[in-house]
C-alpha cells in the first residue's frame, strides 16, 4: 500500500479534490466502498483513503474507478490534478510518478537546469535552450501536421493552438481567384485590337452606326434577361 499523505505535502490538496469528485460519484451510484473495491481487485481501505482524500490514486487507478463508477471525470480529473509545469521551459507534463517529485518535463531540462546551478556560461546556456525549443517546435509541428492532414486546424479549443504552426480554419468557402484568359496562341498580345482598328477602317459610317445599334441591343437583351 502507498504511502498516506501528510496534511502539510503539497499533494494533500489534489487528493482532497479527488477524495470530493469519487464520493459525489459513489453518492450518486449508490455503492459502497466494498462494490467499488471488489471489481477492482483493491482492498475496502484504499478506496476508503482515496475517498478521505488520504491517498491520490494513479492515472490508471483513476480510470479504473471512472469505469466501475461510469464516472468519467474521475480520469479527467486525475490527469489534471497530476499535471505540472517544467522548471525550465515552462511546458506542462504529467508526473504520475507515486513520489510526486518530478519537476522537469525532460531528462534535458534537468541537465540544463543542472548546468545552470553548476555556473555554466551564458552563451551556451542560449545555444542549449535555443536547441530545447527547436525541439519542441519540430514535435508539436509534426504532431499537428499528423493530427489535420489539410494543413489547417479545425480545433479552436485545442491545447496547442497557441503554438500550433497550421492557420486556424475559418469556416471560410475557398474560391479561385479570377485569372486573365489564356492567350489562343495564334496572335500575339496587341494584334487584336490592331485587327478590330483595320475593320473598323473600311467600314462605311452606316454600317458602323448598325454595328453599334447591334450591340447596343444585344447588351439592353441580356440585362433584361437577367
Amino acid at each position: 500500500m502507498s504511502r498516506l499523505i501528510p496534511s502539510t505535502s503539497t499533494k494533500h490538496d489534489r487528493a482532497i479534490r479527488f477524495g470530493r469528485e469519487l464520493e459525489r460519484a459513489m453518492k450518486a451510484r449508490g455503492v459502497g466502498t466494498r462494490t467499488v473495491a471488489e471489481p477492482m481487485g483493491s482492498s475496502r481501505t484504499s478506496v476508503m483513503y482515496w475517498r478521505t482524500g488520504r491517498m491520490l490514486p494513479r492515472i490508471e487507478t483513476a480510470r479504473r474507478l471512472a469505469e466501475v463508477l461510469d464516472w468519467p471525470r474521475l480520469g479527467v480529473l486525475a490527469i489534471n490534478l497530476r499535471r505540472k509545469a517544467c522548471l525550465v521551459c515552462s511546458i506542462e507534463f504529467v508526473d504520475d510518478s507515486g513520489s510526486d517529485n518530478r519537476v522537469y518535463c525532460l531528462p534535458s531540462c534537468q541537465r540544463v537546469r543542472a548546468k545552470l546551478v553548476a555556473g555554466t556560461d551564458r552563451r551556451q546556456r542560449a545555444a542549449i535552450a535555443e536547441r530545447a525549443l527547436s525541439r519542441h517546435q519540430r514535435a508539436t509541428a509534426a504532431y499537428c501536421r499528423g493530427c489535420e492532414p489539410s494543413g489547417r486546424c479545425v480545433t479552436t479549443d485545442c491545447a496547442l493552438r497557441p503554438v500550433s504552426p497550421l492557420p486556424l480554419h475559418d469556416g471560410r468557402i475557398e474560391v479561385d481567384r479570377a485569372r486573365p484568359a489564356p492567350h489562343n496562341g495564334y496572335r500575339e498580345p496587341g494584334q487584336a485590337s490592331a485587327h478590330m482598328a483595320r475593320v473598323w477602317a473600311g467600314m462605311s459610317p452606316e454600317a458602323r452606326q448598325a454595328r453599334i445599334d447591334r450591340a447596343a441591343e444585344a447588351h439592353r437583351m441580356k440585362g433584361a434577361r437577367a
